[in-house]
């Protein structure tokens, strides 16, 4: 029988050199470390970084444009390490696409974690920060606290034999494990033994925008915006928002390169950047677009860009991948050419894979962008998931996944070109092919507001809601425009059938749809008010609530009841009832049982006629419809009920002003509806009109006196008085 192999990594007192005390330096520091308390061993680990990463400029700086991506972050909890908020430079919650055709804001579809933007160095040239702000320079401190040592020289020369060493400082130094981190920006490390080539880079073109952090907010908000440019030969551009900077990054295939200076003077860049910027600190660094060959050999290995990284984007992510693969490689199996081969090489493969996937990809956006018909099509296929946040958002998750680096680019791929997308995207694509054919010829192209902008839209009912749920839609999730809308309801009342509620047809849950069920689907707020005061020149508008601020304003506050002010002369209350919200149907069908019961109960004949006379106050469409639901009810429904009433007693008179009812339809249709309240017994009076109301009677014309409990006011309506 076999045993099993013992484990022939470090063990303690084992010496590790790492050059270079970047991200990838830093994390296999730390998971040697981690990887070395588990077995029960200390190795001794020195970090050979000349450069202060707190430094200002070129000094500190590592060139690029420092997002950290979801993955990395989830990766980072594992060796119990958060970042301090002072480095943290802006929580980004989406990605703005911009194109001449189109533009779209782009959700992150993981919500419990924001990436977020970071300097690798102390920050461009002329910043003044109070604390420490490189997460570079962070990292390695964590490192240093948890028993790595620093020193800061520059090793020139690795030697790789029967004695591993380095020379620093003029010395020369034996190891058991050289660990090469530098990347591809740092000066070459000479190594000798081995035929080592380092991976192929392609040249970026960055720099840092200086606008002020109110004006960055301002015009980014919390979003990072990428540029799709047709026909220039540049593969991405992009501007994120740092504090008060904004870092701009520029990769492009074509020669010459596109330069940070063309791609500011763009059209669509400029409508996005502040009027006045100072650009801060430029730079053209190197992207490693390959992989490396002949990275590791006895005690020795390359990690992080040195070796292999991500396509384009998250190298910082890559960075700790390979170094912790590295380090757990060297802790648990050994040090050897054919250790990092088994046990380490694999991982690089399967990132240096993951990156054709990424070519292929690249090259199709490379090739999309320059097509409005795609770019539209996208548009509407990551719009109709963002809209609808239930299911996969395959669409979404890969546009996510390309501009952040939050996914492997196999799994980008598998989302987007699998059989069920490919089949979606087509359908989508013919749709807006058509859209495009039989449509306005003349589009004006989809663009994407960004700055904080705050919409107030006053009124939940049909204006109201039908601007909100086509405004919000078309802003496409866009979180730089807060949209919120005010109303005295927290609901959406379909007025129209408020009758068949006040007589008991419906339920009050079936014309009143709460306004919060919208925000399942939309992202705006609600506040539940009263509007008490609009103030037009200073974009205020003051609630029962507080004040609120605005930058557009929606009037959708509908009208109100035109009831005159009666005076019944001797203090009593009016028996008035108005039809115009859901509350007064409640309380017209209250009032309806309420003197049926008082009838039922009374035993004077001239009373119980008073309770059971009912006066409709104007005989346009609701007016009619009121009045013959309420006959209805009254006789199909309250008189089953209310045997011992005498039906003689029951009176229902519609009152009309002009000389004819529903004034503005055909006399057909007129003489027709006369002709069908006269047939159900209801008493039409035109040319007359209410002129008084008391608690028990109303009068008509100023003369004549018509006794009764209920008036139902339905005569018109006038504009609210917050508009008026």
């Amino acid at each position: 029988m076999m045993r099993k192999k013992e484990p022939i990594g470090l063990e303690t007192n084992s010496k590790v050199a790492i050059i270079g005390g970047g991200p990838a330096g830093s994390f296999f520091a730390l998971h040697l470390l981690r990887y070395a308390e588990e077995r029960g061993i200390t190795p001794e680990i020195t970090i050979y970084q000349e450069r202060d990463f707190d430094k200002l400029g070129p000094k500190g700086c590592k060139s690029c444009a420092g997002i950290l991506s979801i993955s990395l972050l989830k990766n980072l909890k594992e060796l119990e390490l958060t970042i301090p908020e002072a480095i943290i430079q802006t929580k980004i919650d989406h990605y703005a696409v911009h194109s001449p055709y189109t533009s779209i804001s782009i959700s992150n579809p993981e919500k419990e974690m924001r990436i977020i933007s970071v300097y690798r160095g102390g920050g461009p040239r002329i910043s003044h920060y109070e604390k420490r702000i490189s997460f570079d320079g962070w990292l390695l401190r964590q490192a240093q606290e948890r028993g790595a040592r620093v020193k800061n020289e520059t090793a020139s020369h690795i030697h790789l034999g029967q004695e591993v060493r380095i020379e620093a400082g003029g010395r020369k130094m034996g190891y058991d494990l050289v660990v090469l981190a530098t990347g591809v920006n740092a000066k070459p490390v000479s190594i000798l033994g081995l035929d080592y080539v380092p991976p192929k880079t392609q040249t970026m073109a960055q720099d840092e925008l200086y606008a002020g952090t109110a004006r960055v907010e301002s015009y980014l908000g919390n979003s990072a915006h990428a540029f799709l440019i047709p026909h220039s030969g540049m593969i991405f551009g992009t501007l994120v928002p740092k504090g008060p900077f904004i870092n701009v990054s520029v990769l492009s295939s074509g020669q010459p390169p596109v330069s940070v200076a063309d791609f500011l003077s763009n059209s669509l860049v400029k409508d996005i950047l502040p009027d006045h910027y100072e650009r801060a600190c430029g730079c053209r660094p190197q992207a490693p677009v390959g992989s490396a060959r002949n990275y590791f050999a006895d005690r020795f290995v390359a990690i992080g860009d040195a070796v292999v990284s991500r396509l384009y984007k998250d190298g910082i992510g890559s960075s700790l991948l390979t170094a912790r693969q590295a380090a757990r490689t060297a802790v648990y199996h050994g040090v050897s050419r054919q250790d990092f081969e088994h046990y380490y090489q694999p991982l690089c493969t399967t990132i240096s894979k993951d990156n054709r996937w990424g070519r292929l990809l690249f090259s199709l956006n490379n090739r999309t962008k320059n097509s409005r018909l795609f770019l539209l099509t996208q548009h509407r296929l990551i719009g109709d998931e963002q809209r609808n946040a239930i299911g996969r958002q395959p669409f979404t998750r890969a546009a996510w996944g390309m501009f952040t680096g939050s996914y492997s680019y196999t799994s980008i791929a598998r989302m987007a070109l699998g059989p069920t997308s490919l089949v979606k995207l087509g359908a989508t694509l013919f749709r807006e092919s058509l859209t495009n054919l039989f449509g306005k010829k003349a589009m004006r192209p989809r663009q994407l507001h960004v700055g904080g902008r705050k919409i107030l839209i006053l009124g939940s009912g049909f204006g109201g809601t039908y601007v909100l749920r086509r405004l919000v839609p078309a802003l496409n999730q866009n979180e730089n425009v807060e949209t919120t809308m005010v109303s005295d309801e927290n609901f959406f009342l379909f007025s129209p059938l408020l009758h068949e509620v006040a007589i008991g047809s419906i339920e009050t849950s079936h014309i009143a749809y709460p306004i919060r069920r919208l925000q399942w689907r939309d992202r705006f707020n609600f506040v539940q008010a009263r509007v008490e005061k609009i103030d037009l020149g200073g974009r205020k508008v003051i609630t029962s609530r507080g004040t609120m601020d605005f930058d557009y304003l929606v009037l959708a506050l509908g009208s109100v009841t035109n009831i005159p002010e009666f005076d019944s002369g001797d203090g009593q209350e009016s028996n008035i009832f108005t039809l115009k919200t859901l509350n007064d149907s409640m309380q017209l069908r209250n009032q309806i049982i309420s003197v049926f019961e008082q009838a039922n109960a009374e035993k004077d004949a001239d009373r119980q006629k008073q309770l059971l006379t009912f006066v409709v106050a104007g005989a346009g469409y609701t007016g009619i419809q009121v009045v013959a639901e309420l006959r209805d009810f009254i006789y199909k429904t309250l008189l089953r009920y209310y045997k011992t009433l005498d039906p003689e007693h029951i009176r229902i008179t519609l009152i009309e002003v002009e000389h004819q009812i529903a004034a503005g339809l055909h006399p057909k249709l007129i003489r027709y509806a006369m002709k069908q309240l006269q047939r159900m017994g209801i008493e039409v009076r035109v040319g007359a009109r209410v002129t008084r109301a008391w608690e028990d009677r109303v009068e008509i014309d100023g003369s004549e006196i018509m006794p009764t409990s209920t008036c139902i006011w339905v005569a018109g309506t006038i504009a609210n008085p917050r508009i008026a």
